[in-house]
């Protein structure tokens, strides 16, 4: 798995270079990092749309407010997707996983993306 990100910067695409292109273990990691950002974006827009603060959002949701504070941060040590759809089917939602093969001039496996469906 490579970075499925486009880096626009010359800085860093230098910096992903020397830091990752060689390290499949850092590259999973920076995917990671990217897929609890997507899970953070999506958790804020879709709070944001239903009119919610994180803590009517944790109440109706039944769990803690930090841990709805630390998804919106990409700071949560547990399993991001899975509590980010308890939300979702809280409110009727649903998460669509979809792998996003090749790219041309690329050579790497693909990576996860986030949609929201019914929003």
């Amino acid at each position: 798995m490579t970075l499925n990100t486009e880096i626009r910067s010359e800085a860093l695409r230098s910096l992903y270079d020397q830091c990752y292109r060689n390290d499949p273990e850092r590259q999973v990691s920076l995917e990671r990092e990217f897929l609890n950002a997507e899970v953070a974006r999506n958790l804020y827009e879709l709070r944001r749309e239903l009119g919610l603060t994180q803590e009517a959002l944790a109440q109706q949701a039944g769990m803690d407010v930090l841990v709805i504070a630390d998804l919106e941060e990409s700071d949560f040590e547990g399993n991001s997707l899975e509590i980010l759809e308890k939300i979702c089917s809280t409110f009727g939602k649903r998460v669509e996983l979809s792998y996003v093969g090749p790219v041309s001039g690329r050579n790497h496996k693909g990576s996860l993306y986030i949609h929201k469906a019914g929003l």
